[in-house]
């Protein structure tokens, strides 16, 4: 199930792409892509980095010490992933649009300053889901609600990216992929229970 819903996760992270180049089209698409990628690769990095961190321990402390103990780590490491996160996504969108006129090209600089705002804000949620629920799932040796969370995900991504990206293109797309990343955060934290 781990290998299946992490194969479907690849996919779902690339399904509003292909909605764009569908619906809108290819010129749209590589403009968004750009800035969903700018984004998201620029604040996944500390998340993941603070992830390698506690993770492990997490694993060890399970071992040695049992699931009170773990929960009590998990709980401060998701106050520490959570600090780390929310400031530096939020600090992402407000000056999206200046990042946008460094990096980018004239051409990707007026979708980007729409989308990567929007794609800052959903990058919380899906950090708190991939890098901090999941845990909960490997820990408990429950790997096949990786499947469940994951399917959510890609569910939620097509049929709201299907609908917005109709009506409002490639910014339709960005509200998608918040709202799929909101669904999937919902999702994990219910099964974690």
């Amino acid at each position: 199930p781990l290998t299946l819903s992490l194969t479907l996760l690849a996919i779902s992270s690339v399904t509003d792409r292909f909605m764009i180049a569908n619906l809108v089209g290819a010129a749209e698409a590589g403009c968004y892509v750009a800035s969903l990628d700018l984004v998201r690769q620029t604040l996944m990095i500390p998340a993941i980095s603070a992830a390698a961190a506690f993770f492990p321990l997490a694993v060890q402390i399970h071992a040695a010490k049992g699931d009170a103990a773990t929960r009590s780590h998990l709980a401060e490491c998701a106050e520490l992933l959570f600090s780390v996160t929310l400031p530096a996504c939020l600090g992402f969108a407000v000056i999206a649009a200046h990042v946008a006129n460094v990096i980018l090209g004239a051409d990707f600089r007026e979708l980007a300053a729409q989308v990567m705002p929007i794609i800052a804000v959903a990058v919380v949620f899906q950090v708190l889901t991939q890098q901090y629920l999941h845990a909960s799932f490997l820990l408990s040796g429950r790997n096949a609600f990786y499947l469940i969370n994951t399917a959510s995900i890609i569910a939620a991504n097509v049929i709201l990216s299907y609908v917005l990206v109709n009506r409002y293109g490639a910014v339709g797309a960005a509200w998608a992929r918040l709202g799929a990343d909101v669904i999937g955060f919902v999702c994990a934290l219910v099964l974690s229970r």
